[in-house]
């Protein structure tokens, strides 16, 4: 796992797809804004997009 972060925006890498989908879906919950994901590489890689 890494996090990058600055001003306008923080990519934070996950060991697996599950964790990286869960933590985009509790974002959503809480704070409300734009979330979505994609696949990639058949079921083993994800990207989660949330932003407010």
């Amino acid at each position: 796992m890494s996090l990058y972060s600055d001003k306008n925006k923080a990519i934070l890498t996950t060991t697996g797809i599950h964790i990286a989908r869960r933590i985009g879906e509790a974002l959503f919950r809480s704070y409300q804004g734009a979330f979505n994901f994609q696949y990639a590489d058949g079921d083993k890689s994800i990207r989660v997009y949330w932003e407010r």
